[in-house]
């Protein structure tokens, strides 16, 4: 089963983010919330997206154990804009944890 934890921001608080497994969205995920989802066995890649903003896509190999990751948003209130225009797949910050 992969987890994938979304913490605290101000930013996109009110809204959530898509999560997408190989390209293919397979739920949603608001602030302070935990999104669980059993994949197929083998390799994947794990993004977040958000309107046209996204994270960096992040590969894993799936055998059947538990594998944690975890989201917040990339932009702080002062350079959200600056974010969603130019470093739009940077925008949400999404690690193994």
């Amino acid at each position: 089963m992969i987890r994938l934890v979304r913490g605290k921001g101000f930013v996109d608080s009110a809204r959530k983010y898509k999560v997408l497994l190989d390209g293919r969205e397979i739920g949603r995920i608001k602030r302070n919330q935990t999104f669980e989802y059993e994949p197929e066995m083998g390799d994947h890649t794990l993004e977040l997206a958000i309107d046209w903003c996204k994270s960096p896509s992040l590969p894993f190999a799936y055998v059947g154990e538990r594998i944690e990751f975890t989201c917040r948003p990339g932009a702080k209130p002062w350079n959200a804009l600056f974010k969603a225009l130019f470093q739009r797949k940077q925008y949400i910050v999404l690690e193994r944890a």
